[in-house]
């Protein structure tokens, strides 16, 4: 008599894999039809604020407008990003308005770059109309007082030489 054959490891991760899918489509399922939205909404919101504290990166968000008016710094931010595209950029936008003389260019929608500020990386990408830079959070005061403060004045020292 011979011993039972084993399934082979790939097997059984594949069924594991299978089986975790199929669980949580139901829990997901299940929460859907019988928690509040509310209470998705609250759960959703503690788990991100949970995982956002343990994270190590910082991230700011730019929005296009504050209010109905046109943000200043996201007007900066959007010169600027056009100055960090490099030759391996695969896709950008161009813009010309009235009171322009050239060509602008900036990152294209849900594409990163990447900047590098005093030894400390910034990744930043453009999504919807807003841009959200990512960096290690230990950075903060760092960027908030010099990074910002020159991409502020970036645009102005472009028309200064213009």
């Amino acid at each position: 008599m011979s011993p039972p054959k084993m399934p082979k490891s790939k097997t059984v991760l594949s069924t594991a894999a299978s089986v975790a899918a199929s669980s949580a489509m139901l829990m997901q399922k299940i929460a859907k039809d019988f928690i509040p939205k509310e209470v998705q909404a609250y759960l959703f919101s503690s788990f991100y604020s949970l995982i956002h504290r343990l994270s190590s990166e910082f991230t700011i968000v730019i929005e296009e407008f504050q209010g109905l008016t046109l943000n200043q710094v996201f007007e900066a931010a959007d010169i600027y990003s056009g100055t960090k595209v490099t030759p391996s950029t695969q896709r950008v936008q161009l813009g010309k308005s009235e009171e322009e003389k050239s060509v602008t260019i900036r990152v294209d929608q849900d594409k990163e770059i990447v900047d590098v500020f005093h030894d400390v990386q910034v990744t930043w990408i453009l999504i919807f109309r807003s841009y959200e830079l990512s960096f290690h959070k230990k950075h903060k005061e760092k960027l908030l007082n010099s990074y910002l403060p020159y991409i502020r004045e970036r645009p102005s020292r472009k028309k200064a030489r213009q």
